[in-house]
């Protein structure tokens, strides 16, 4: 069976339309942002500079918490190398999520996400970070909202979205 293109994946398209989310955004702030010119995979997607003077690699994911946890996250391989880029560059790092499920994007700065922490939902606890194959999650609480994201968006993000289940209704406050 012959492979798409990188630029061509379903995945690939989706985190593009993430990214180009975030990137209006943080320009509609004022923020300077630099990305990477390379069109296959990269280590992280994009720096802001906030002031002329303090630098933070950031990441985007594009992808919807989980169903059934109150939490998401991303493979433990890319949380060791963050951390070392972070050690290595003297720099933090920060996790954005594109979220069509929550129709939202919402952000951590690595260093408070791996703080440990427990959220109770329903009859369970919970402690975060918390690993399971290979995928380091951290709870939806320890996030900060960057903005909504309008039907348009989540449309196109849910035209790129490979998870073979639909969404639960979300309930209201």
């Amino acid at each position: 069976m012959k492979r798409l293109p990188f630029e061509e994946l379903a995945t690939t398209k989706k985190g593009n339309l993430g990214e180009r989310i975030c990137i209006e955004h943080f320009h509609s702030k004022g923020l300077v942002v630099m990305t990477s010119i390379t069109d296959s995979a990269h280590a992280f997607d994009i720096m802001v500079w906030q002031g002329k003077e303090k630098p933070c690699i950031v990441d985007i994911k594009t992808k919807a918490s989980r169903t059934h946890y109150p939490d998401t996250g991303f493979d433990t391989a890319d949380l060791d190398h963050y951390l070392k880029i972070s050690e290595k560059h003297n720099m933090p790092v920060a996790i954005f999520f594109v979220d069509e499920h929550r129709k939202e994007v919402y952000w951590g700065e690595l260093g408070d996400l791996l703080q440990e922490r427990e959220v109770t939902e329903g009859n369970r606890t919970l402690k975060y970070p918390r690993s399971e194959w290979n995928i380091t999650y951290f709870p939806l609480e320890a996030m900060n909202k960057l903005c909504d994201l309008d039907d348009v968006q989540v449309k196109e993000l849910k035209n790129h979205t490979n998870r073979n289940y639909s969404y639960p209704t979300l309930k209201s406050a």
